[in-house]
This record gives C-alpha cells, sequence and structure tokens, in this order.
C-alpha cells in the first residue's frame, strides 16, 4: 500500500510539474547549483537517499531517514527538488514567497539553527548564477 502512494505521489508530482518541461531554465540552473553546495557526491547522505536538494521533507517521498527525506530514485529526488523550488518561486509555497531574497530563502530552506551558512549559501549560489544574493526567488519563475 506504501508503495502504491508512493508510485502515485511521484506521478502527481509529475503531472503537476510536467518535469522540466514546464520549469523555467533559470530554476533548473538554481537547483542545480543548490545540488552542488548540498554536497551531492559519492558516500553522502544526499546521494544515499536520493535527494540533491537534501529537503526534510517532501509530499513525494518515500520515507525519511538520517534526519532527510529519502526518495526511490535520483529523478524523483530531482524533480522534488524542482517542485519545492517551483511552488516556492510562484507563490504556491505556505512557506516561502516570491518576495524573498535569496538571503532569505536560504535563512529559511538551510537555516542556521542547522549548524547552516544560509548567507554564504546565498552568496555562493547567487555567485554561480551571476546575481546579487537580493535578488528576490520569483526572478527563477
Amino acid at each position: 500500500m506504501a508503495e502504491d502512494d508512493n508510485i502515485r505521489g511521484v506521478n502527481d508530482l509529475l503531472s503537476d510539474l510536467k518535469v522540466e518541461n514546464d520549469v523555467s531554465p533559470r530554476l533548473i540552473e538554481l537547483a542545480s547549483y543548490i545540488k552542488e553546495y548540498e554536497g551531492y557526491y559519492a558516500n553522502t547522505v544526499s546521494v544515499r537517499n536520493n535527494n540533491p536538494g537534501n529537503l526534510r521533507s517532501s509530499p513525494y517521498m518515500a520515507g525519511q531517514r538520517d534526519g532527510f527525506a529519502y526518495f526511490n530514485t535520483y529523478d524523483d529526488g530531482w524533480n522534488a527538488l524542482l517542485w519545492q523550488l517551483q511552488i516556492s518561486v510562484d507563490g504556491r509555497s505556505g512557506v516561502y514567497n516570491p518576495e524573498m531574497t535569496l538571503y532569505e530563502f536560504f535563512e529559511t530552506y538551510a537555516p542556521s539553527s542547522d549548524k547552516n551558512y544560509p548567507r554564504k549559501y546565498a552568496e555562493s549560489v547567487s555567485g554561480k548564477l551571476n546575481v546579487s544574493p537580493e535578488t528576490q526567488i520569483k526572478y527563477f519563475r
């Protein structure tokens, strides 16, 4: 039963997002730099969990381990990251809003209370994207 629920969840995700077809190239680039910053490399929690964004939770996850969501496949985890970013930049998120700057976004996405460095995160990602960390996330729509 849980497996059927998960399959239905991934199918819902794919139809909600239409995978990368409905996602802007800027959003895909943002997701790529989040994946890089989160350390999607061999023998990391991110890789073990098929979770390139190190999402703590997702409606599309197969479960949780090591404090993070895990997904059955890398594609499921990648699409969950894209979905999370998409709803954040287009105003459908209950946590993020499109007016947030990258600084504000990463304060929530990777809070210092979890031993992260959100300002450094925002500055690193924005530098790779050639935008200011003061850029509002709606830019990535």
